[in-house]
């Protein structure tokens, strides 16, 4: 069975100037108040000069009542991060609402500001859970082609997978890595006040608009619109690893 974790679309840009003043505190209240984003603050560490410690900067955020949804305006990249709790894939309607909502919040926040992007990238964390060891070794065996030497039940295994595809996004053909790790883990879960441990698999997708192109051409509808295509590539990954 496989489970969803964490859901984030991050856009990259110089956002220096986005700043934690009570003005813009008042916006981001007004703007994002109604859907149960109340603004915050953070502290983000940004390097000096060489062999100087870390500088450390308030930075504007967003957070929802239970800590779920979290919005963080960085000097260099805007994240908008979805913490899921429960055991549950997400449907392709919470996905299309998800990617609504964080498309909508990050293009009020670039127009307010006069912003565009540079990059995108939908970064996403899932569970393999439940497996017995015929499972695990079903699992195994359908990614592994390994030496003879590791014909035995492997204790640690990982891999790591890379391509490129192209999609549209505002009438432009972009260079988008597509990147899946795969990885065997310990899982912990609580039942019944008890604290359980099993073998699963960890499954993370980083698919993101390469980083040669430095150019910020991303304004906000661009953003949804790469993420209806991450989201797409994503779950196209998803099932074939399940």
């Amino acid at each position: 069975m496989i489970v969803d974790k964490a859901y984030k679309i991050s856009i990259f840009g110089d956002y220096n100037d986005i700043v934690a003043t009570a003005e813009n505190m008042q916006f981001m209240l007004d703007k994002f108040g109604s859907m149960g984003l109340l603004p915050t603050t953070f502290q983000e560490l940004v390097m000096s000069e060489q062999l100087q410690p870390p500088i450390s900067y308030q930075r504007l955020a967003l957070i929802s009542g239970d800590g779920l949804k979290k919005v963080t305006i960085a000097s260099n990249r805007l994240d908008f991060d979805i913490q899921i709790s429960g055991d549950w894939r997400l449907s392709s309607e919470q996905i299309s609402e998800y990617n609504r909502e964080m498309s909508d919040v990050l293009k009020v926040i670039l127009e307010k500001f006069s912003q565009k992007s540079s990059r995108l990238a939908l970064n996403t964390s899932s569970l393999i859970v439940e497996l017995n060891e015929q499972e695990i070794h079903a699992f195994l065996d359908k990614f592994t082609n390994p030496l003879s030497v590791y014909h035995e039940p492997l204790e640690e295994w990982a891999t790591h997978m890379m391509i490129r595809r192209d999609f549209m996004i505002g009438g432009n053909q972009e260079k988008v890595n597509v990147i899946t790790e795969i990885e065997k883990t310990e899982i912990e879960k609580s039942e019944n006040d008890k604290l359980l441990q099993a073998v699963g698999f960890s499954v993370y997708c980083d698919i993101n608009t390469i980083a040669e192109n430095i150019l910020k051409r991303f304004n906000g509808d661009d953003i949804l619109t790469f993420a209806v295509a991450a989201s797409s590539c994503w779950n196209e990954i998803v099932a074939d690893v399940g």
